[in-house]
Parts: C-alpha cells; structure tokens; sequence
C-alpha cells in the first residue's frame, strides 16, 4: 500500500509533523503532493517549507498521476485538506475508490474558534455571530449545513482525538491530539533560552497569507504598536524577558518586536520551558495545557472588528473552556499568572488523549490503523 500525503497549500514541515510523514514513511512508501497550484495557493508563503515534494498543478495532472500509482499498488490518502476544498478534487478520488483520511489539526480549531465565537457574541450581545456559532456547535443543524453544501464530500476516516465534526467523516478512529506526541519530545528537550522567561506564541494577526486578500485587514503599525507595548510592560511587571515564537507563516520586518529573542520552528520546546504564555491563539496552546502552563488571552477591540478575529475566537475558544484571563492590549491589567488545574485536566481528558490507549503513542495507533486497514484491502476488492 502506497499513502500519498496532500495539502492545498505548499507542503511544510508542520504538515510533515501534523500528519506523521515521517514516522509513516519507515513502514510505507509514501509521497508528498503539493495541491496548492490547483487551490491558487501557490504564493503562500512559510517559513519552514518541507524537503522532497511533488508539485501537481491541475486536475488532469492529479487524476494522471492517481491512474500511474494504481498501476504499482494500491493507494490510500491521508490529507489536512478541509472539507470545504477537499470538495474540489473529491471526484477524482472516488473516481479510482481511494480511501480518505484526514489527520486535522485544523476540526479542532474551526470548534474552538465556534466555541469562540459563541462566547465573544453573547458577551458583545451579538446575536447573529452567537447563532452563527451556536448552529455549526448544534449537531442536528451542523450536519444539515454540511449536506446543503457539500454533498456526499466526506472524508472516510477521522483521525483525532475527539470527534467533534462528526459529519465530515463516515468513521471516526481515536488517536491522541497531534499536539501530545510533540509534547512528550519536548520534556526531554532542554531549555532553548537557558533561563526563566515569558512565551509570547504569535498568531500572524497582520502578516498571515489567508489574511492576503481580506477586507477590513487589521492595521500593522497599530498591531505593532500595542502588542509590543503589552510585552514591553510584561517584562516591567515580571522581571521575566519576553521570548516571541514566530508563526511559520508570518511575514515581520526587521527588528518588529524589537530587541525581543524571535525563534521559528521551536515552539513546543519553548512552551515546555516557559513560565508562562501569552498569545491571541494557536493551536499551540494545547502544548500548554498538556504542560499545565498558566496562559493569557490576547484582543483588543480593533483586532474584533477586523479581519483578524477569527484567530482571537481561536483563543477565546480555549478562554471559555478553561477560565482564562482576557487582556485587552489598549487597555491592559496585569493580575497575577494561574490556571485551573481541573479545568486543564477536563479539558485533556475530553479533548486530548484517548484515555483507552494511555499507553501507546500516535505512531502505535497510527501503524495500527494502517495496518488494519491494509488487511481489509483484499475483501473490498
């Protein structure tokens, strides 16, 4: 069985992590294809591209290459590809009956960004953005609205750690969040900055490539401005330097936070050794809360009424589950950094692990799934 890996913009070596590439690649071959000329992503920029992938620029190229690999052997898909685009070469795939499989980061942060949504709606007493929210958290209305307009695009299996859109898969099979097998590496790590700081995860609230051509951009030198401001009086406050992980997608100047250390590609290890985290959300956080980091919330009111608010709804997501302090970066307070250790621990139990496999990492659950899906190849021949 030969496992092809697709995404629809330019393959990085997040997706690499994301998707286990790599550990996948020891027991099967594999192939990376890059979709994102199809999808018009070809320009989206990432600070940490992935080594060795194939670039398909059409349909026609990608139905070619699908009919040359079924020729050698049979083909499964795994792909962090959403629903939403994966509908766009759904034909071709079913076409020659390949198998789906989506290991996404990206279900759990479209849930949280709705949890987000429903919480910063109820508390601006917007009722259209909470009812916005509160239909695609409804599963009755969720699955309805994914029918109206997707059709039969499903993915044939869901691999995660909590099933939480239900209908975009046909199966669901249980692993551990993405996230818990880079925080079980980053406790052996050491400490990258070699003494006590403050974690500043960026979200690329001004410079992010999905913000490219959006209407009501957030302004740069204002964003600039303020969250350098907050950092600035964060290490007044604490005594602490301020440590920036940059996201990998995220385009800044020189010197944009200053003299501040700015790191790329390090962040679980960074998460792992701080002393506290602040951010306007990332799917990092989850670091955090495996590593019971105490964290803070990141908005302002011009970042809600801009393009960029989906990303505070990520963090406002994880504020509403777990009783995180909101900062209001024109306006900030500085209480003391704490967490809720139950709320952590729900959280994990819910959402993070697959309790019934505590003891085996995703690479095992992974391997297991693929072996038994190899096995069953025969009876649906």
């Amino acid at each position: 069985m030969r496992v092809i890996f697709a995404t629809s913009i330019p393959f990085t070596q997040q997706h690499e992590v994301i998707m286990y590439t790599q550990t996948i690649g020891k027991k099967y071959p594999i192939e990376k294809l890059d979709l994102s000329e199809i999808y018009g992503n070809s320009d989206y920029t990432t600070n940490l591209p992935a080594e060795n992938t194939k670039k398909i620029q059409t349909l026609e190229q990608l139905e070619q290459h699908i009919r040359e690999l079924l020729t050698q052997d049979s083909v499964l898909m795994i792909t962090d590809i959403l629903i939403l685009n994966l509908k766009r070469i759904y034909p071709i795939l079913k076409k020659y009956r390949l198998k789906i499989v989506t290991i996404n980061k990206e279900i759990m942060g479209g849930w949280l960004i709705r949890q987000g949504q429903v919480a910063q709606g109820f508390n601006k007493m917007n009722f259209v953005q909470w009812f916005k929210g509160w239909l695609m958290l409804n599963q009755f209305s969720a699955s309805l609205i994914h029918k109206i307009r997707y059709g039969s695009c499903q993915y044939d299996y869901i691999l995660a750690s909590a099933n939480l859109q239900p209908e975009a898969g046909k199966e669901f099979v249980q692993i551990h969040h993405v996230k818990y097998d880079e925080y079980l590496q980053a406790k052996n790590s050491e400490n990258p900055i070699g003494e006590k700081y403050i974690l500043f995860i960026d979200s690329g609230l001004t410079t992010h490539p999905m913000l490219q051509n959006a209407a009501h951009k957030l302004d740069h030198a204002y964003y600039l401005n303020v969250i350098n401001q907050y950092l600035d009086l964060l290490e007044q406050k604490y005594k602490l330097k301020v440590v920036v992980s940059v996201h990998p997608s995220a385009a800044y100047e020189q010197k944009a936070f200053g003299d501040k250390l700015t790191m790329c590609g390090k962040t679980p290890e960074l998460v792992e050794h701080c002393e506290f985290v602040v951010s306007h959300g990332s799917t990092s956080l989850i670091n955090a809360i495996l590593a019971r980091k105490p964290m803070k919330i990141l908005t302002s009111k011009a970042i809600e009424h801009s393009a960029s608010n989906f990303m505070v709804c990520y963090g406002l997501g994880f504020a509403k589950l777990l009783g995180l302090e909101l900062v209001d970066l024109d306006h900030p307070q500085f209480h003391e950094f704490s967490f809720d250790p139950a709320a952590y621990s729900r959280f994990e139990t819910n959402y993070l692990i697959n309790e019934k496999c505590s003891d085996k990492s995703n690479e095992e659950l992974i391997y297991s799934f693929l072996q038994q899906l190899e096995n069953e190849e025969p009876k649906n021949q």
